[in-house]
């Protein structure tokens, strides 16, 4: 049976034993930031100066929003369709966050819209490819609107190339990669920022070179975190996540995004910079990347081949794309009611069904910034009708997880 979880899609246990193998040797663990570095510079053949490492991606936004010559009520647009960490960083950043509504055709920002909401006072233009979908529209962004920094979220993706094959992540003016535990490469906290625009880079260097580190139990919780949500990918070990990460609360060696911050307060150290030890976990990734991305993308493969025929749905696959989870939208027509016992079903049978996004602004009941209910009918009618099942190469789902996955759709769709 298929039993995991939405975490360390990409981390494996022999990891963690090297990690570990490291902490007891004379390594240099200050040397793991550059390997990291240098793995990713060599993945997307930029220099090693572009690459900037952070505590968590929504610290490299933060960092590059401040690091732009912005003066107070400018604007930066988002999707109506995205996750409070990224309002957030607008929001500390001093700016004024515009929602633009997203194409329900493609779950990402719609580019008519974008074009309705341009102002004077528009810096810069955020756009996610939620779930690993890739934004097509880009260079014509870039194009019609050259004084207008664009910023690739590519926080769901880690391999998705646009149509002309360029990769995610070099199409914008800059771009940020999350390494939170539920992301495509996790070090359990962490994140990259790329800069394709090097007339950013100096101001982007200034700021950084003023931010320190977590402290030592900071990285600590982080691991300790870490390795729970590993150990409980396996199948056989999936049911315990729930009790350890409370006995992990219990001890105060739980880490994750505070009630605070959901809440829009500006959370303690914000911004660091990712722990040399973390980057460890980046870097045994980053060199085994393209087998990764070739066992997730047989993944989603194996879902679209078996639900393409489910009346009632809408897929967004393509083989271009590498995913974070494999999104399913259910039609208008299909039932709130249907779809929640849809996705009980598919728990009851092991196999985990998520809901990103939930809302506007996820998760639900998190802090809006700037946002107006009603405004982006489109991400919140989408947020109610999605689901999503797990990319993860600890449990490649067999023919009878395939077969148990379409008869449960099919129950409740035909």
């Amino acid at each position: 049976m298929l039993r995991t979880s939405f975490s360390c899609n990409s981390l494996k246990i022999k990891h963690l034993f090297f990690f570990l193998w490291i902490l007891l040797t004379k390594w240099n663990r200050q040397k793991f930031t550059f390997l990291f570095i240098n793995e990713i510079s060599k993945y997307f053949n930029i220099s090693k100066e572009k690459i900037f490492l952070f505590g968590s991606a929504r610290m490299g936004l933060f960092t590059l929003l401040k690091s732009l010559n912005t003066q107070k009520e400018d604007e930066i647009i988002v999707a109506g369709y995205t996750c409070v960490v990224v309002t957030n960083a607008i929001k500390y950043a001093g700016l004024k966050a515009v929602y633009v509504d997203i194409d329900v055709t493609t779950l990402n920002i719609s580019t008519a819209k974008i074009y309705d909401a341009v102002t004077a006072k528009t810096k810069a233009i955020i756009i996610t490819h939620n779930f690993g979908i890739v934004y097509e529209d880009i260079e014509k962004l870039k194009k019609d609107f050259p004084d207008i920094i664009i910023i690739e979220d590519a926080a769901h993706t880690f391999g998705s190339t646009d149509q002309t094959g360029k990769k995610v992540g070099l199409i914008g003016d800059v771009s940020f990669f999350s390494l939170e535990y539920s992301k495509p490469l996790t070090t359990g906290m962490g994140g990259i920022l790329l800069i394709n625009n090097t007339k950013l880079i100096p101001n982007i260097t200034y700021q950084y070179e003023t931010i320190g580190y977590y402290p030592a139990i900071f990285n600590f919780k982080i691991f300790a975190t870490l390795n729970v949500q590993l150990f409980t990918t396996l199948k056989y070990s999936v049911f315990m996540k729930g009790a350890l990460l409370r006995l992990l609360k219990i001890f105060g060696l739980l880490f994750r995004s505070s009630e605070d911050e959901l809440q829009g307060e500006m959370p303690q150290y914000y911004p660091v910079r990712l722990s040399p030890y973390l980057a460890i976990f980046g870097y045994l990734q980053m060199k085994e990347i393209y087998r990764i991305n070739r066992i997730k993308n047989e993944i989603t493969k194996k879902y679209n081949t078996t639900l393409k025929s489910i009346p009632g749905i809408a897929l967004f696959y393509s083989d271009r794309y590498n995913y974070v989870r494999y999104p399913v939208l259910f039609e208008k027509k299909v039932s709130y009611d249907i779809i929640e016992k849809i996705k009980e079903d598919l728990v009851g049978a092991g196999i985990a069904a998520g809901e990103w996004f939930n809302d506007v602004v996820h998760p639900k009941g998190s802090f809006r910034y700037c946002y107006v209910n009603g405004f982006c009918n489109i991400g919140e009618s989408v947020s109610k009708r999605i689901l999503n099942l797990p990319v993860n190469i600890h449990c490649f789902p067999s023919q009878k997880d395939l077969i148990k996955i379409k008869k449960i759709f099919k129950k409740h769709l035909e």
